[in-house]
């Protein structure tokens, strides 16, 4: 079964509270210290299914720092051992059927010797056990992965796979039933375990499942003497891209070596909140939205993920957020500070949506009105100054989703892996509501001049604005229909310039900025100075007409050329 593609704020952005009934997250218990007892193991997944334990002589123990970081869940089996219980009322029918289970998990020494095979339960159904347990004595040597079948139950369903004791592993089990028969399969570290089939029924359970120990008492509890760090189930069978999806989250927050790794941010640092889509097989089997409520949703657009093995990852390395000001580009005021590194493999069309409130902070009170304010940025590296994602020369312009979203969707080719976050910086725009006059705040839509971090927007206007003294901005989009009298003065801009099919005029003025992104069908008159100060070579053809009196100054090492209607080309002084 494959979830539905709405509402995917689970783990690794894999399911929803519907589907993943169970996650027990050790570093979710930040009012532990360490060496406490744990009586409950609070329920990440929004179901309340939590784990627990009334006695404290039978309770585990909360480690810190002990996987890359991160604390865990110590069970000891000295003195009759301990063990947490979910009781809630679904849990028998989930453990009863298709789903899917995950196991962040080491032992710490062998199984108990009794006559059952030395077994030690990690976590499953109590009555006729189906779960994912350790076995050898006097050391570990496997996992032990089973599922009864048959209601009584008549067969046991078993995958091993060989461990070393004491070293960390993510085991995943998946059973899964159609009308004529079960089959159960397992990972180890994303590494293919076996299958075993039977032509019966999963075993019914009750509503207990336990951690640590599948019996409270009696000759046969199979006590756990081991720490676990996670724990995920699923009341569904997960696709095989959710699965690599899911172990790809797990093995980058606790440094684990996987087989089929798509995600290499756990190498630099960013391993928080690993989420991703993706598909194995090219087909309509594929997650292709993913969100987990930390400030980032991802989603394929024009059904791209449409090759084998494609997937897109993202992880953050900041345990909070707030607003930085370091690494923009020109004319940028702000950022967020939590800066998300996305890895792609294959070729992916998708969208990137940014959530105000679950990043932890408050977008404009009018968001819908204040689009233009908002740029994506991008770098190939950790250390670099960010530079605005464009599309034809120009910022990429988010929509608004549901209310708090910006979303900025992305062709393969200018969605590169590497780092992404939002930039901000206000956008005046003309109105012209009360003169032609630059200076007058009744003439912008925020009723205030700009000034020098502001991005200036012109558009088609009958009361065009005139300069009467020389000004600084950030950036400039001069827009069809547009048109600006410069006079004699100096219109700096600290960013970038857009001239399209709009008029200047000009006695002896000067438009100064790091880089022209267009020059194009517009027309200049009077005796008029275009000058490029900085930034990347800018070849601006298109169709424009200049008065003899134009002069183009290039007091940067990159190159300006423009082009008449002719297609002369002006090239720069």
């Amino acid at each position: 079964m494959q979830i539905p593609l709405v509402a995917q704020t689970g783990p690794a952005g894999v399911g929803s509270s519907s589907s993943n009934k169970v996650w027990l997250d050790a570093s979710s218990l930040t009012a532990l210290a360490n060496g406490s007892m744990v009586s409950t193991w609070t329920d990440r997944s929004g179901n309340s299914w939590n784990a627990y334990q009334n006695s404290s002589s039978r309770r585990p123990t909360y480690v810190t720092n002990q996987l890359n970081g991160y604390p865990v869940i110590r069970f000891d089996r000295t003195n009759g051992g301990q063990w947490l219980d979910i009781t809630s009322i679904g849990i028998g029918a989930a453990m009863s059927n298709s789903s899917t289970l995950f196991a962040v998990t080491k032992a710490n020494s062998g199984g108990v010797n009794d006559d059952r095979g030395q077994w030690q339960s990690v976590f499953g159904a109590v009555e006729a056990y189906s779960g994912i347990l350790f076995q050898g004595f006097p050391t570990t040597t496997h996992f032990y992965i089973d599922g009864w079948v048959g209601n009584p139950p008549a067969n046991d369903l078993v995958v091993r796979s060989s461990i070393t004791q004491g070293q960390w592993y993510i085991a995943t089990r998946l059973p899964k039933e159609s009308a004529t028969t079960t089959t159960l399969s397992g990972f180890v570290n994303g590494i293919n375990a076996g299958s075993r089939s039977s032509n019966l029924q999963l075993k019914n359970h009750n509503n207990l499942a336990r951690i640590g120990a599948p019996q409270a008492s009696g000759t046969h509890q199979y006590l756990l003497n081991g720490d676990i760090a996670e724990i995920i189930f699923f009341n569904v069978n997960l696709s095989e891209a959710q699965r690599i999806i899911v172990e790809n989250y797990l093995a980058s927050k606790y440094a684990l070596t996987i087989s089929n790794d798509h995600y290499s941010g756990d190498a630099i640092g960013f391993t928080r909140d690993v989420q991703g889509i993706g598909t194995t097989d090219g087909s309509s089997v594929k997650h292709s939205v993913a969100s987990n409520g930390k400030g980032i949703l991802l989603s394929e657009i024009n059904n791209t993920l449409n090759n084998p093995n494609e997937f897109l990852f993202a992880g953050h390395a900041s345990p909070s957020n707030g607003i930085a000001t370091t690494d923009l580009p020109p004319g940028e005021q702000s950022r967020w500070q939590r800066i998300w590194y996305i890895e792609k493999t294959g070729d992916i069309d998708a969208k990137l949506a940014f959530d105000f409130s679950q990043a932890g902070l408050s977008p404009d009170a009018n968001l819908s009105n204040s689009l233009l304010n908002y740029k994506l940025l991008y770098r190939s590296t950790t250390s670099e100054i960010f530079s605005v994602v464009k599309t034809n020369n120009q910022a990429l312009i988010p929509t608004l989703e549901n209310n708090d979203q910006l979303a900025f969707s992305l062709s393969n080719m200018q969605l590169q892996t590497g780092y992404y976050t939002i930039a901000y910086s206000p956008v005046l725009i003309w109105t012209g509501s009360v003169s032609n006059g630059w200076n007058v705040a009744g003439n912008w839509n925020l009723n205030r001049i700009p000034t020098v971090s502001d991005h200036v927007y012109v558009d088609a206007c009958t009361i065009c604005p005139r300069l009467s003294n020389s000004v600084n901005i950030a950036a400039l989009n001069l827009n069809p229909g547009s048109a600006l009298d410069l006079q004699s003065n100096t219109l700096s801009v600290e960013g970038t310039t857009f001239l399209r099919e709009t008029r200047i005029q000009s006695q002896d003025g000067i438009v100064k900025t790091i880089d022209f992104g267009e020059i194009k069908n517009s027309f200049f008159a009077g005796a008029l100075a275009l000058e490029k100060i900085s930034g990347s070579d800018n070849s601006l053809y298109g169709g424009n007409t200049f008065s003899s009196d134009l002069k183009l100054l290039n007091s940067s090492e990159s190159q300006l050329e423009v082009a008449t209607q002719s297609n002369n080309i002006i090239k720069s002084q």
